[in-house]
């Protein structure tokens, strides 16, 4: 019996987890997606890692023919190997602490079964207290062109980069 079980890793998941488990209580984490939640591994961290050179070369380009000759170009695969090698290795550090901070992970989708219970991926679990922290979830307009749309997940871990 867990004092209390997390469905979902985010931000906001996470410090309340290591706050519980630093405490002293038994802490249960259950994720089906990437540990950490959207905002490390394709919200907020990795939008502003993959910004950071385009606005670079947007502020040179404000430059170009005054005191800038040339303004260069991004190379996305080494720019997305650059995001993997600083953000990709965050969920698995997740992983990797929660046995030194005593705190069981899970991976598998969470579904709450009672007030007490989760079917946890293959297991059911029980616990003194339920926190549904399931965070962002990318919304589907119902607009004309949506079918060109893709999501942040998506984009973060595209392969290539195509201009519109």
């Amino acid at each position: 019996m867990f004092d209390v079980i997390f469905i979902g890793s985010g931000h906001g998941a996470w410090h309340a987890v290591q706050t519980l488990a630093r405490a002293g209580k038994k802490v249960a984490v259950v994720e089906k997606d990437l540990p950490g939640g959207a905002c490390p591994n394709y919200g907020c961290d990795a939008k502003i890692l993959l910004d950071g050179p385009f606005e670079y070369l947007e502020g040179l380009e404000r430059y170009k023919g005054l005191c800038v000759d040339q303004t260069g170009t991004i190379d996305w695969n080494k720019l997305m190997a650059y995001k993997a090698k600083v953000i990709g290795v965050f969920p698995q550090a997740l992983i990797d602490v929660s046995p030194q901070l005593g705190v069981t992970f899970i991976r598998g989708k969470g579904k709450i079964l009672d007030a007490h219970t989760v079917q946890a991926g293959d297991s059911t679990i029980t616990g003194e207290v339920i926190v549904i922290a399931t965070g962002q979830r990318d919304a589907e307009l119902n607009i004309p062109g949506r079918n060109s749309f893709i999501t942040a997940a998506i984009f973060c871990r595209s392969k290539t980069c195509r201009s519109i």
